[in-house]
């Protein structure tokens, strides 16, 4: 989602205009402006008048996930495993999240630009730039934007690396296939919270992993 501001122009903008009630010209205007700003004042946001990340989720409801089928119940899966329910469900379905954050004390992403790239001390002797639904370290995301040719840390993006790496893992096959618990084992040390991933960290069980991908309308073989 990009910001929309004074002066943007386009379908996004008619898009916004829509959703609140006025003549969708395409030009974020005064008018605009003032729809925007009375609109985050009602619904307790910073009354800014900018439509940004925060004020286009509560507009427009969290992003789903880009996959369909087994691919995507599998990232759900991720999300579940590495945010948990409360936070994806307070949050653009976690891919604002940035690490060490807490329900009910979240650390948000602003915008969608770029990773946001901030170093957080989780505990002593470990600090993380992980962010996003799939808690990407920001030197695996300079990696794969050139690899893959993207331009942002949106959704869609972190939604295609997250696919990159469970490919570059060879489980796209058992994924597709329902063979759940080896797709687990072949990616589990790229996501710590997975079991067995040994870093030192919380790992949920297989158990739980695999109820929540069954949860998410996961197959299994």
């Amino acid at each position: 989602m990009e910001t929309l501001k004074l002066g943007s122009r386009g379908g996004a903008v008619a898009q916004l205009q829509q959703v609140l009630g006025i003549a969708p010209d395409g030009i974020y205007g005064p008018a605009t402006r003032e729809a925007v700003h009375a609109w985050q004042q009602r619904n307790g946001l910073v009354a800014d008048g900018i439509a940004g990340l925060r004020t286009l989720t509560a507009l427009h409801g969290p992003t789903r996930v880009s996959e369909r089928g087994n691919r995507g119940a599998f990232l759900d899966m991720l999300a579940w495993s590495e945010i948990g329910d409360r936070m994806l469900a307070d949050s653009n379905n976690g891919y604002d999240i940035i690490v060490g954050s807490k329900p009910g004390a979240m650390i948000r992403m602003a915008s969608y630009a770029d990773h946001p790239r901030r170093l957080i001390r989780i505990k002593a002797g470990l600090a993380s730039t992980a962010a996003g639904r799939y808690q990407l370290l920001s030197r695996y995301y300079d990696a794969y934007t050139r690899m893959l040719g993207l331009r942002d840390f949106s959704p869609r993006s972190q939604d295609r690396i997250a696919i990159q790496q469970i490919r570059e893992r060879r489980a796209l096959p058992d994924i597709d296939a329902g063979r759940f618990d080896l797709a687990v084992s072949k990616c589990r040390n790229i996501w710590a919270s997975l079991p067995g991933a040994g870093y030192g960290q919380h790992e949920n069980s297989l158990n739980a992993c695999r109820a929540a991908y069954v949860r998410a309308g996961g197959k299994l073989a």
